[in-house]
């Protein structure tokens, strides 16, 4: 059995999944016909893996970005990589056409409430979430962490 990483993690006591397959950043899993671009994006925990992949909505088709450790990393050095991810996401997002927020932890950006809003959205209505701006406030959170954690953002 492979021991957490954090004996004080409310999930150290779990048994961690079986892996399937080693994911190289980058690369593209094909799943029912749908590519998903894969991206290592460590912070959260050293192992997060982040997405971008085609969604449809009354058969239009959007872009779909959900980045796997919005959550914030626990000590400096997990804050300060996940400072560089969310950049470096941000710009593999905005390359790609991002145009949906798709997350993790819907409790972190209202998702559930999001959702309802987008059920009943008119034809035109804007989507209610701006995926950039979203994830520029996620980085300034984490340089925050860093403040609480007694430590200067670079």
């Amino acid at each position: 059995m492979i021991k957490h990483p954090d004996p004080g993690s409310p999930f150290a006591k779990l048994t961690p999944p079986r892996q399937d397959q080693a994911v190289q950043d980058g690369k593209t899993l094909s799943l029912g016909g749908t590519d998903i671009k894969l991206y290592v994006t460590p912070g959260h925990t050293p192992g997060t893996l982040s997405m971008i992949f085609p969604v449809y909505e009354g058969g239009k088709r959007h872009v779909a970005g959900l980045m796997g450790g919005t959550g914030g990393g626990r000590t400096s050095e997990a804050t300060r990589q996940q400072i560089v991810s969310l950049q470096r996401w941000r710009a593999l997002t905005a390359a790609a056409g991002v145009d949906v927020l798709i997350t993790n932890h819907p409790a972190h950006n209202a998702g559930t409430e999001k959702q309802a809003l987008l059920r009943y959205a008119m034809p035109g209505d804007a989507n209610p979430e701006r995926y950039q701006r979203y994830m520029q406030v996620m980085e300034e959170c984490s340089k925050v962490q860093l403040g609480r954690l007694g430590e200067a953002a670079d």
